[in-house]
């Protein structure tokens, strides 16, 4: 079963309206990794009808038993700021998944 760290972003780190998130992580598994899912969705008790919550999925492949990934993920000037979840999920070669690792982020 794959494992990962997560160095960037960090628990209730705070980003403004048109930032980049610097997504940062080590993914493991001893017989081969697979891909990556980064899910990025609002945690709004309330959705706001004046602009659209953010919600971004992307999903890239990982290759070998060790990799580090660095993505820069622009975030939209034209989103409803709030709290988001900055969840991450991994995949070995034989279809393990690892468990999520969620983290929450404020988008003002």
């Amino acid at each position: 079963k794959p494992f990962f760290d997560i160095t960037s972003p960090l628990q209730n780190d705070t980003f403004l309206l048109a930032d980049t998130i610097l997504f940062q992580a080590t993914f493991y598994e001893n017989e081969g990794l697979s891909h990556y899912k980064i899910e990025i969705k609002n945690n709004f008790t309330v959705i706001p009808d004046t602009l659209p919550a953010w919600n971004l999925i992307l999903v890239n492949s990982l290759f070998g038993k060790e990799q580090t990934v660095q993505l820069k993920i622009p975030v939209q000037d034209s989103i409803f700021g709030g709290e988001y979840f900055f969840i991450v999920k991994a995949l070995d070669a034989e279809g393990n998944e690892a468990l999520a690792d969620t983290t929450a982020i404020t988008i003002q």
